[in-house]
């Protein structure tokens, strides 16, 4: 027999927080990180320097961004899956005649 399975929305929105804030901050050091080395000829001097560098920077710009993408779409994901479930309890208790799930504890 199959056990049925408890979720509770208020606390899966708090544990979808945790990806939304991570893709914040990383997207914050990002763009620090992007000001800071935007133009690297004047630190560096060298020609071949400046090239692998400017190399190194657009692809660890990109790398990062794939990770603040898919963090947000985790995120995104998460909230959407409570609301559902809040949704779900609420139409069920409705049909039933009761005010919705019964709470553990």
């Amino acid at each position: 027999m199959t056990e049925s399975v408890r979720v509770e929305p208020d606390a899966l929105r708090v544990a979808g927080q945790v990806p939304c804030e991570l893709a914040t901050e990383l997207c914050g050091v990002r763009d620090r990180w992007d000001g800071v080395t935007a133009d690297p000829g004047d630190a560096l001097g060298v020609a071949e320097v400046t090239t692998a560098f400017t190399r190194l920077q657009e692809r660890w710009h990109g790398e990062l961004s794939v990770h603040v993408r898919l963090l947000a779409e985790l995120c995104d994901g998460v909230v959407l899956s409570a609301d559902g479930y809040a949704t779900s309890d609420a139409t069920a208790a409705t049909r039933l005649g009761g005010d919705g799930p019964v709470k553990a504890g």
